[in-house]
């Protein structure tokens, strides 16, 4: 319990206020927005080669064994598509907020 509220509410929450306050401005690159997914799509291919031998998945949504592969692999498409959103939302406030002194 107390580990799904710091992982998926209180860091998200952390990340943003750093972004705003701490972090350095006008340092983003466009290429920068796809280039923090090599990581995790690392991640995504070696949980769908883990699962294979396992047959466990850390997320429901990536359980090949009860959506199959197809549903699976879209939804995995989906949620990147949409990480990619945010990142270049962040990537255009990153252009706006005013640079550090």
């Amino acid at each position: 319990m107390i580990s799904n509220l710091l992982e998926h509410y209180l860091t998200p929450l952390v990340g943003i206020l750093l972004f705003i306050f701490i972090y350095p401005r006008k340092e983003w690159k466009f290429k920068t927005t796809s280039e923090v997914f090599y990581v995790a799509i690392a991640y995504i291919a070696l949980t769908f080669i883990k699962g294979a031998i396992t047959h466990r998945y850390p997320y429901g949504f990536m359980d090949v064994v009860q959506y199959g592969y197809i549903k699976v692999l879209i939804t995995t498409v989906f949620i990147l598509i949409f990480a990619w959103i945010l990142g270049l939302i962040f990537f255009g406030i990153d252009k706006v907020l005013p640079g550090k002194k």
